[in-house]
C-alpha cells in the first residue's frame, strides 16, 4: 500500500524539466509562471477545503450534486472559451498573468465541483466505513487515465509539442485532484496500521522507498534511450522523453493490483481498522453518559415509590 503505488511516479526522476525545456521548447520562466496561480489557489483554497471536506464528509443530496455538476460544466466551458480567446499564437508563449489566474480559477472550480458529487456517489455505493480504501484505488485509476490522455494529446499535437496552455490545463487538473484526494487519503495510515509498529513500518517503507527512488529513475533513463533508438526520436532532440509516459502507464498496472489486493484484504475481514477515532470515542462517551443518567432516573423512581409506600 505504501511503496508499490509510488513506483509509477518515481520512474520520472528529473526528466520532466528536460522534456519541457529541451523537447517542447518551453522557457524556464514560463514553466515557473504558469505554476504560480496554482500554488496560490492551492494554499489559500484547495488544501483548506480538502481538509475540511475530508473530516466532515456531509451527506449531499442528489439535487445539490446535480447543481455542482452543472457548475463544473460551466467552469470548464468558460475555461475552453478563455483558452480560445486569449491563448497566444505561439504555442510556447503564455498570455497575461490575469488570464493565467482566471483559467486556473475556472479549472479548480470545475474540478472541485466535480469531485464532491463523485466522492458522494462513491460513498453511497461502497459505504463510508472503508471509503478511504476505495478512494485510494480511485486515485490510482484517475492518475492512469490522466497520463494516458496526456500522452495521446502530445502525440496528436503538431510536431509532438502541446501548447503550454494545454500543458498547464492538464497540470492544474491533475494537481487539484491530487490535493483533494491525497488529503482525503492521508488519515488512512492511522486506520489500518498497528500503532505500536508504526515506527517499524515507516522505517521499512522509507528503506524500500529509497531503493525504488534509486532504481526507477535509472530504469526510466534506460527506457528513454531504448525507445528513442528503436521506435521514435524527435528531429530536434536526441531523446523522446514523452516515451516515459508509456512506461509510467504500464507501471500503473502493479499499482492498481496492489490497491485491489489491499481492498480484498479489507472486504474479506483479513485486515480491519485498528485505530479508534475521536468521533467513535465521543459517541461511546455519550452513550455511557446516557446509560448513567437512565440508571439514576430508575433509582430515583424506585426511591419515590418506596417513600410513597411508607
Amino acid at each position: 500500500m505504501l511503496v508499490i503505488p509510488g513506483i509509477e511516479g518515481a520512474v520520472w526522476g528529473n526528466f520532466g524539466p528536460l522534456m519541457q525545456d529541451q523537447q517542447f521548447g518551453y522557457s524556464k520562466a514560463s514553466q515557473a509562471l504558469w505554476a504560480f496561480p496554482l500554488q496560490i489557489f492551492s494554499m489559500a483554497l484547495v488544501t483548506p477545503f480538502a481538509g475540511w471536506y475530508s473530516d466532515v464528509r456531509a451527506h449531499i443530496g442528489w439535487l445539490l450534486r446535480a447543481v455542482l455538476l452543472a457548475v463544473s460544466g460551466a467552469c470548464f466551458a468558460g475555461m475552453v472559451w478563455m483558452l480560445r480567446t486569449y491563448s497566444p499564437e505561439n504555442i510556447r508563449e503564455l498570455p497575461e498573468l490575469w488570464v493565467l489566474f482566471a483559467v486556473t480559477a475556472l479549472i479548480i472550480g470545475g474540478v472541485v465541483s466535480f469531485y464532491v458529487p463523485l466522492v458522494e456517489t462513491m460513498l453511497d455505493i461502497v459505504g463510508r466505513e472503508n471509503a478511504r480504501a476505495w478512494a485510494s484505488l480511485l486515485a490510482v485509476v484517475k492518475s492512469m487515465v490522466n497520463v494516458g490522455a496526456l500522452y495521446l494529446w502530445i502525440r496528436c499535437s503538431p510536431g509532438g509539442v502541446p501548447s503550454i496552455m494545454i500543458w498547464m490545463t492538464f497540470a492544474v487538473i491533475g494537481g487539484t485532484f491530487g490535493s483533494l484526494i491525497d488529503t482525503f487519503l492521508a488519515p488512512m495510515i492511522f486506520d489500518y496500521l498497528p500503532r505500536n509498529q508504526m515506527g517499524t513500518i515507516n522505517s521499512g517503507s522509507g528503506i524500500y522507498g529509497s531503493f525504488v527512488g534509486f532504481i526507477m529513475p535509472n530504469l526510466g533513463a534506460w527506457w528513454v534511450v531504448f525507445y528513442s533508438a528503436h521506435f521514435h526520436r524527435p528531429e530536434h532532440v536526441p531523446y523522446d522523453y514523452t516515451s516515459m509516459y508509456l512506461l509510467q502507464f504500464a507501471l500503473f498496472v502493479p499499482a492498481i493490483l496492489a490497491k485491489i489486493y489491499f481492498l480484498r484484504l479489507i472486504l474479506s475481514g483479513r485486515l480491519t481498522k485498528r485505530g479508534i477515532l475521536d468521533l467513535e470515542e465521543a459517541q461511546a462517551a455519550a452513550t455511557m453518559k446516557q446509560e448513567v443518567l437512565l440508571d439514576a432516573q430508575v433509582e430515583e423512581a424506585k426511591a419515590q415509590q418506596t417513600g410513597e409506600g411508607v
